[in-house]
């Protein structure tokens, strides 16, 4: 699930928040003030990371609404379906949406 948070987070800029094996120090100190120094993107992103790693977060789905522009809506929305089509799903939303390393 750590790749899958970097992948959220890299499509706002903010990658560095989660490694592919964990969350950074400062993920772990935005999360902890609710992100308020983010933008709204950039928190609703976080938040959504969050929920996604260990159910935290408080993330609503009006949040995901309000906040998200059409591609990254999408962006979760095919993530959403990819959970649901199980490991072969989240695998191949990965292949898709993961930048390869340097």
């Amino acid at each position: 699930m750590a790749r899958v948070c970097n992948v959220l987070l890299g499509s706002v800029g903010r990658g560095a928040l989660w490694s592919t094996g964990e969350p950074s120090t400062k993920a772990l100190s935005l999360h902890n003030s609710s992100g308020k120094v983010l933008s709204g993107e950039e928190r609703t992103m976080l938040l959504l990371a969050w929920a996604l790693w260990d159910g935290g977060g408080g993330l609503r789905v009006s949040d995901l609404l309000k906040s998200l522009k059409p591609e990254r809506l999408a962006l979760v929305g095919s993530l959403l379906g990819a959970l649901a089509s199980g490991e072969a799903g989240l695998s191949g939303w990965l292949a898709q949406h993961e930048k390869p390393r340097p």
